[in-house]
């Protein structure tokens, strides 16, 4: 997933308790996601507000200033930061707590309309078309999964958000771009797919999560993982920490003030 863009600028520190060789092999994490920033007022605000993500999947929650849980249109959780007459500086911290286990089928939550939809980033070319149409099969999503994963990993694309139709010409991307054009290709075939958003553990060398993107398909007995990137299908290991199921992988978070 490609740098998330704020109005006020945003850190991560996560804390882990358990590392090993290999990310696949991680079956269980335990985290402590702590998202921070500081709002610099240039005159009297009578009132703002800050709607950010937190893990979906997680079991405690606290901040240093007032909030509380609310959802967004797709139903992910996010904390609401209220502050009334800031006249000064003001740093926040919103830290979640998270047990993350590795899944193979996730239990399917009620069908939230507007999570399947087709947006710029989705765009599709004939040549998809032809190549996608019709694999509406276990078959069918394990060759999709196969081409998408052999594109080339390309570090330029980092800071830009490449379309789907133009990953498939050009075989290259990020995670956005991986899963742009799987989730395409997957809604051509007429197998319902989403992206997910959030952070995984970047190698045991260096022992952080960094942002990424990957994907889950509707199957009859719940969601299934897929990550291009990383080449995980069906199995997700448990450095995957999930901050929002969304259409594509914009992200849209808020600061509004009066």
């Amino acid at each position: 997933m490609k740098g998330l863009k704020y109005v006020t600028i945003f850190l991560l520190f996560i804390n882990s308790v358990a590392f090993c060789m290999s990310t696949k092999s991680i079956n269980y994490m335990e985290l402590e996601v702590t998202r921070s920033g500081k709002i610099i007022p240039n005159g009297k605000i009578s009132s703002a507000d800050i709607l950010i993500y937190v893990p979906q999947n997680c079991y405690d929650i606290n901040s240093n200033v007032n909030w509380s849980l609310t959802k967004d249109r797709y139903g992910n959780n996010m904390v609401h930061l209220h502050w009334n007459n800031l006249n000064s500086e003001s740093s926040y911290y919103v830290t979640a707590r998270v047990k993350n286990i590795a899944n193979y089928i996730q239990t399917p939550e009620k069908f939230v309309k507007g999570n399947y939809i087709e947006t710029p980033l989705l765009k599709s070319n004939s040549n998809m078309m032809k190549f996608a149409y019709g694999r509406n099969s276990i078959d069918g999503v394990v060759k999709l999964f196969k081409f998408v994963s052999s594109f080339k990993y390309d570090k330029s694309l980092s800071d830009v958000q490449m379309p789907a139709d133009w990953t498939f010409e050009n075989k290259r991307g990020t995670c956005d771009e991986l899963s742009y054009c799987l989730i395409s290709l997957f809604l051509i075939s007429g197998i319902k797919s989403r992206a997910v958003v959030g952070y995984a553990y970047r190698s045991p060398k260096d022992k952080t999560l960094g942002n990424h993107a990957w994907v889950q398909i509707l199957t009859d007995k719940g969601w299934m993982n897929a990550d291009p990137t990383w080449n995980e299908l069906g199995y997700l290991d448990a450095s995957h920490v999930v901050l929002a199921y969304l259409p594509d992988t914009n992200m849209t978070e808020s600061l509004q003030y009066l």
